[in-house]
């Protein structure tokens, strides 16, 4: 409410209330559009520059499902495509091969990105059991050979031969495999040999990519995001992009900021205000409440209580995994708001 200045100087003056901390928040407005990004940047070779939290980032397609980053993260090597984070062996060289991973420099990420990627199966060769055994009969090679059939006007299919009979996989795995197999290239098998044959379902291949992705080369393409927008995919989604999405806002430089360190460096939310918290699996609107100031700090409120002191009438749905990123505030709380304090405490 606008108060004219002259009132203002000939009213009372009361200690702080005892919510250090609690500045620029607008409980008053709901908090930035329901489209968030979380984003390390790095250097051309690869190396961590810094951690954007961006919320109200503007539609952001996910990157194609035939494109791939390759990341350093917790000791790992990991490829990142179709919006899932698959642990590679990068020592392995046929695995390398058959992935298109070899001799490339992964991309260093931070704890909090990786963690937000959901995982996928490891991409390494499953055990064929009996490999190197007489096929069936009626099919070629041995078990653990690959067979490519060719339909007319279709693209190729891969199958795997086991003791059982024969499974369909995807390319670059049926590449993976032949490369297990000593290098064996895969055997041409007809549609009257399939059909006479058992389809079993044994090796793991949910999840697997349908082939080789495309890298995304650092110095083209140095900003890697998880992203997510109400409506979408609860486990979000991955792009990459030059710079971080954040819709022509200066971001804010946070006071933690530490580089290539784990934290987060930046915070784009425009004048913050009212968000829910939303996680995967559970239902919208039914998150805690935070206020979210202009300056990236997020506020937990504490109660319903609080909600309707502080004239919160609606709050955009927010990924609670980003919203604890942030640094944290004090709660607030209508209870500690009618406490004062002459000296309020270090936040």
């Amino acid at each position: 409410m606008p108060v004219p200045d002259p009132l203002l100087d000939g009213a009372p003056r009361t200690p702080a209330a005892a919510v250090p901390g609690a500045l620029d928040v607008r409980p008053d407005v709901p908090g930035p559009a329901p489209s968030w990004a979380v984003c390390d940047a790095v250097t051309p070779d690869g190396a961590l520059t810094g951690t954007t939290v961006v919320g109200g980032a503007p539609p952001l397609a996910p990157d194609r499902p035939d494109t791939g980053v390759l990341l350093e993260g917790d000791d790992t090597a990991w490829l990142v495509t179709a919006g899932r984070r698959h642990r590679v062996d990068a020592a392995d060289a046929r695995a390398a091969a058959a992935l298109g991973l070899t001799g490339r420099v992964p991309r260093a990420v931070t704890p909090a990105l990786l963690s937000l990627l959901p995982e996928g199966p490891p991409l390494t060769a499953p055990a064929v059991p009996g490999r190197g055994r007489q096929a069936p009969d009626g099919l070629p090679g041995r078990v653990g050979d690959v067979l490519v059939a060719s339909p007319a006007g279709g693209a190729p299919q891969h199958y795997v031969v086991l003791a059982g009979g024969v499974q369909e996989v995807p390319a670059v795995l049926a590449e993976l495999l032949g490369a297990v197999s000593g290098g064996r290239e895969p055997l041409p098998v007809g549609a009257a040999e399939l059909a006479r044959a058992a389809v079993v379902d044994e090796l793991p291949v949910a999840g697997w990519p349908d082939a080789a992705p495309r890298l995304a080369e650092a110095a083209d393409a140095p900003v890697l995001c998880w992203t997510w927008a109400a409506g979408g995919d609860p486990a979000g989604a991955v792009w990459t992009g030059a710079a971080p999405p954040v819709a022509g806002r200066a971001p804010v430089q946070l006071a933690q900021a530490d580089g290539p360190g784990v934290r987060v460096d930046a915070v784009a939310v425009g004048p913050g205000g009212a968000v829910r918290g939303t996680s995967e699996g559970s239902e919208p609107g039914v998150g805690p409440l935070w206020l979210v100031s202009g300056g990236g700090v997020a506020h937990g409120v504490a109660d319903d209580a609080t909600a309707a002191a502080l004239g919160i009438t609606s709050a955009e749905p927010a990924p609670e995994a980003a919203l604890r990123l942030l640094p944290v505030g004090p709660p607030l709380d209508l209870a500690a708001a009618g406490r004062v304090a002459d000296v309020l405490p270090a936040p």
